[in-house]
């Protein structure tokens, strides 16, 4: 009969004696070339792990994200002075001779930890008033993402500043440095249900010293990481909450009510493209519709990518089958549509990025089987029935791209839903036996965007994702 560990992470204590202990993986970074690991058993405590850089090419081959092991044979370490990611006194050290063994995931190990700090709590965290008898602990930091905002330092380097509400209220911006820009997976944001709650982990608190007041802010360090509408009790809580407080402010408007009642759910907040251009800083963050039609693509830009099915991931083609570094050989991956177009009413023109949800509202016709059934396996040539679409007036739900600084090689909307498609959902186009070629008329509204100048651009290629989604900064 086997015997069930029960060891957990609660009992480690500095220069205590190891046992064996079951964990899961759930985050990777490296700092001074060591490599860091945060690790949670099944009853929810997380504790750091250390390899020094000697052991990290051993470890990178024994160790994959969100894998669950069986660890023994390791030191039980002071928890670190610095960089401390969590407030557990402990640290586990792992060399070569640490024992790990992959053991069946299970449900019963979270995927998160996080210990979220109230923003009534902030001032607390600031360097200034740390100790060494009261070392610091990054903090972990929930809002709604209101904007984002690329920049440059003197230096050269970049950053991207996250503007955020509170629940309680005030507003705060998080600075995300060069180091940590790989992390955030700006589709997965633009591609993420409203309200957009982001959970950052792992910053340094400061305070801002302004010519009128002080003004508290967060910023990364090579432990941040970052997860969009996470599914953990808190964000889902948090999100109910901005979702009442929307629902107040337009209860609060005079003759809201009378107007619910008789407009369908697509047609409110409803917009034409030339409001929605003019207002556009004003309302970052607000979701709205507007009925509009497709009038051509754009061309050099991927209509489809693929993901991880276990995690959240970019994944690749490898000649075992698919991996995305944390779970290898898979047999297929995940297909997602992102069909970079323009969009036109009777008033403007502007372009839009369709995500998956949306295409599939607008052709009928989910990814997977565009790729796989309909043989349509060129990234970059746009499929028949996205051709077939071009002039069809449809409803779209749309959010504004969240950056405020101008690029005119980068989409101004995200459309994340159509409805009233005219087109038959049940429909499915030719099986090609090769990429077919769109018909003359179509492909000139194609062509009408080849010659558009780019943008001078610096791309940054995230941790896990091809080429199918970068971030793009201005310069």
């Amino acid at each position: 009969m086997a015997i069930i560990n029960d060891f957990r992470i609660a009992s480690i204590v500095p220069r205590g004696d190891p046992a064996p202990i079951e964990v899961r993986v759930i985050r990777k970074w490296k700092r001074s070339n060591d490599l860091f690991y945060l690790m949670i058993d099944k009853y929810g405590d997380a504790i750091q792990a250390t390899v020094p850089w000697l052991d990290n090419d051993y470890f990178e081959r024994k160790i994959s994200l969100f894998s669950c092991y069986l660890l023994d044979d390791y030191i039980c370490n002071d928890a670190p002075t610095s960089l401390k990611v969590n407030a557990h006194p402990a640290s586990i050290l792992m060399g070569t001779t640490t024992t790990i063994t992959l053991i069946p995931s299970s449900e019963t190990f979270p995927m998160h930890y996080f210990n979220f700090c109230p923003y009534a709590n902030l001032h607390l965290r600031i360097d200034d008033n740390l100790t060494d008898e009261k070392p610091s602990v990054l903090t972990d930091y929930m809002g709604k993402i209101e904007d984002t905002v690329p920049g440059i330092t003197k230096k050269g380097k970049n950053y991207l500043r996250v503007k955020l509400t509170d629940i309680s209220g005030p507003n705060i911006d998080v600075t995300l440095w060069e180091e940590v820009l790989p992390r955030f997976d700006k589709q997965a944001m633009l591609s993420a249900e409203e309200p957009i709650v982001v959970a950052f982990t792992s910053l340094k608190v400061t305070i801002f010293k302004g010519h009128t007041s002080d003004k508290l802010q967060l910023s990364s360090t090579p432990a941040t990481h970052i997860y969009f509408n996470p599914d953990v009790e808190s964000a889902i809580e948090a999100r109910n909450r901005f979702k009442e407080k929307t629902l107040h402010l337009l209860a609060a408007t005079p003759g809201y009510e009378s107007q619910e009642r008789h407009l369908r759910a697509e047609d409110r907040n409803k917009r034409t493209i030339s409001e929605l251009l003019e207002h556009q800083k004003e309302n970052q963050g607000q979701t709205f519709s507007c009925q509009a039609s497709v009038t051509s693509y754009i061309k050099g830009r991927p209509w489809y990518y693929t993901m991880c099915p276990q995690c959240p991931r970019k994944i690749y083609q490898t000649k075992r089958g698919w991996s995305c570094g944390s779970h290898q050989n898979l047999p297929e991956p995940k297909f997602m549509y992102c069909v970079a177009a323009t969009i036109s009413d009777n008033t403007a023109p502007t372009m839009a990025t369709f995500f998956d949800e949306a295409t599939v509202g607008l052709i009928g016709i989910q990814c997977k089987d565009m790729v796989l059934k309909h043989g349509y396996t060129d990234r970059y040539q746009t499929p028949e029935p996205l051709y077939e679409a071009i002039g069809k007036d449809v409803t779209m739900q749309v959010q504004y791209a969240h950056s405020t600084t101008p690029n005119p090689n980068s989409s101004v909307l995200s459309v994340n839903k159509v409805y009233d498609s005219k087109l038959n959902i049940t429909a499915t186009p030719p099986s090609p036996t090769q990429q077919t070629t769109p018909t003359a008329d179509k492909k000139l509204a194609l062509e009408s965007n080849e010659n558009r100048p780019s943008a001078k651009r610096q791309l940054y290629q995230s941790e896990g994702v091809s080429d199918t989604k970068k971030l793009r900064f201005s310069e």
